[in-house]
């Protein structure tokens, strides 16, 4: 929180101003750039003297919530196929697809969301973030089951003395 008042319209758009050029010595902003930077608190007298603009940030929020679960359902199937399962993804057992979860599994909330949405989600936002959190965590769980599965195999090929293999040099030093 800062102790900046901006109780006019005017004021906003001054900071907003100063926000794009904060002067000497310092780089310029797009007005892109500033919509990804701006403080928590700028939103509400944002919101209040350009009510329009409310609504243009919830849509982009809503984009960005839809383009990382379309990112997650991605990486999810990338995994099992990687896997050996060459099953594509159908929802099995009612849970969404993955071009569902891209319409309707919003993204973990920003904490600077968190208390507007407590106060005022409804019922079916409420369910479609509590969906898409149980989907992260089973995505997770099938993740660490693979990453446990490879460990008990490298600890079996090590006791083995079958690992490392010859041409191990030459992945030394990935994903480490």
């Amino acid at each position: 929180m800062t102790n900046t008042q901006l109780n006019t319209a005017a004021e906003v758009r001054a900071f907003l101003a100063l926000c794009l050029d904060p002067g000497p010595g310092r780089d310029k902003r797009t007005v892109a750039r500033v919509t990804e930077i701006m403080p928590d608190w700028l939103a509400g007298p944002l919101n209040q003297y350009a009510p329009h603009l409310a609504g243009l940030s919830d849509a982009v929020h809503q984009a960005e919530a839809a383009a990382a679960a379309a990112r997650a359902a991605h990486a999810e199937a990338l995994e099992a196929w990687i896997a050996g399962d060459d099953t594509p993804p159908t929802g099995a057992a009612g849970a969404p697809t993955p071009q569902a979860a891209t319409r309707h599994s919003p993204a973990p909330l920003q904490p600077r969301y968190l208390e507007s949405f407590a106060e005022n989600a409804s019922t079916e936002a409420i369910h479609g973030h509590l969906v898409a959190r149980r989907a992260d965590r089973r995505g997770l769980d099938r993740h660490i089951s693979f990453l446990e599965a490879l460990l008990a195999h490298r600890s079996g090929q090590i006791a083995a003395g079958t690992w490392p293999a010859a041409n191990h040099q030459h992945n030394e030093g990935v994903n480490r």
